[in-house]
C-alpha cells in the first residue's frame, strides 16, 4: 500500500495514497502504521481524504493502531469522506477517535510557527497530566462524550 507520510511539530501525518483500506491492503498498511509507532511516534494524524472506501479489516487495522498506541498519544483523523464516516457512524468508531473535517482545520490548530502543541488523548481536560512546563498554544482533545477542541493561548501545565 502507498502511503506518504511526513512530521509536523512532533505529529506524523498519514495519508494512505490507495482509494480502499480493505482486506488486501490492510494488513499492509496496520504493519506500517504499527513500525511508526515502534519507532516511538505516538501522536499520528491519520488523513482520508483520499480513501472512498474502508471495510472491516481496515477499520480493525485503524482500531489496532489506536490500542497499540494506547494512553501515551492519539490517533485522530481528518478528511473523512462521507462513504466511510458512515462505517465509523454505523460502528461508533466516530465515538473513539477524534475526527476532523480535513487538514486545513487540523494546520489551522498545528500551523503556529514554533508554537507548542500538547495532545490529550481520551482523558478529558480535567485530568490532563503535566504534559509540559512550556506555554502551549493550542490543546487538542475530547472534552466530552462527543469530540471537540479547545484553544486556549498561553497556558501552563507545572
Amino acid at each position: 500500500m502507498q502511503i506518504e507520510q511526513k512530521t509536523v511539530n512532533e505529529i506524523v501525518v498519514v495519508t494512505p495514497l490507495e482509494k480502499r483500506i480493505d482486506a488486501s491492503s490492510a494488513t499492509d498498511f496496520k504493519q506500517k502504521l504499527i513500525d511508526w509507532i515502534s519507532q516511538g511516534h505516538k501522536r499520528i494524524l491519520l488523513d482520508l481524504s483520499l480513501v472512498d472506501f474502508i471495510d472491516s479489516s481496515g477499520l480493525g487495522a485503524i482500531v489496532s493502531c489506536l490500542k497499540a498506541i494506547g494512553t501515551d498519544g492519539d490517533l485522530v483523523i481528518c478528511g473523512i469522506r462521507d462513504t466511510v464516516m458512515s462505517l465509523f457512524q454505523l460502528t461508533r468508531m466516530n465515538r473513539v477517535f477524534q475526527i476532523f473535517l480535513s487538514q486545513d482545520e487540523m494546520d489551522l490548530l498545528l500551523g503556529g510557527q514554533g508554537r507548542e502543541i500538547a495532545v490529550a488523548g481520551n482523558i478529558g481536560f480535567q485530568q490532563l497530566p503535566s504534559v509540559t512546563e512550556k506555554p502551549v498554544d493550542f490543546i487538542l482533545g475530547i472534552v466530552g462524550p462527543g469530540t471537540g477542541i479547545a484553544c486556549a493561548d498561553d497556558l501552563y501545565f507545572p
